[in-house]
């Protein structure tokens, strides 16, 4: 399974406890607020279920592309899944427990957490795997060439995927 997104009207699932911190991030790093908020909490027992679910969903083919959340946060693994596929991503933030703060649900990173596409048909077997375990659908992929990234009401990011390439590697088209 590769991070690249692979299909339209395909759903978009976090995967595991989804508790960014900036503390170490590399959002403080290229801010220069190194020391601001606490480093991310690894979970080892839980975070152990969550990869043996994922790891038996993917052995039955219901995963179809998947990222982890650690450097750059949420919104990172989702542009470079972006770039990596050419397809777009609708997303919708889980609200609680960050509250009103965009920027840590944005770029905070976190220990344990994965982005996975599912395709549409495999979406209801999928999420059986994670009876009792953290997984909620956050978004789709999308045939308009665009990462949106709301939370609540508020839209966080509104962007091409022709800018997220040209972010990342200028000399490509």
């Amino acid at each position: 399974v590769t991070m690249d997104l692979k299909e339209p009207g395909s759903r978009l699932y976090l995967v595991g406890l989804f508790e960014p911190a900036l503390g170490g991030s590399h959002f403080n790093l290229i801010t220069g607020q190194a020391g601001v908020d606490g480093v991310p909490t690894c979970h080892s027992t839980e975070n152990l279920a969550h990869y043996r679910a994922l790891h038996s969903a993917m052995q039955a083919h219901l995963v179809r592309a998947c990222h982890d959340l650690s450097e750059g946060g949420l919104s990172v693994a989702a542009a470079e899944m972006c770039i990596g596929g050419r397809l777009g991503l609708d997303l919708r933030l889980p609200v609680p427990p960050l509250g009103n703060d965009p920027l840590r649900a944005c770029f905070g990173e976190t220990t344990g957490c994965l982005l996975v596409e599912v395709p549409e048909a495999g979406a209801r077997a999928f999420e059986a795997y994670f009876s009792g375990l953290h997984c909620q659908p956050i978004g789709a992929v999308t045939s308009e060439l665009s990462l949106r990234i709301k939370c609540g009401q508020q839209k966080l990011i509104d962007l091409p995927v022709g800018s997220l390439l040209a972010a990342w590697r200028p000399e490509i088209d």
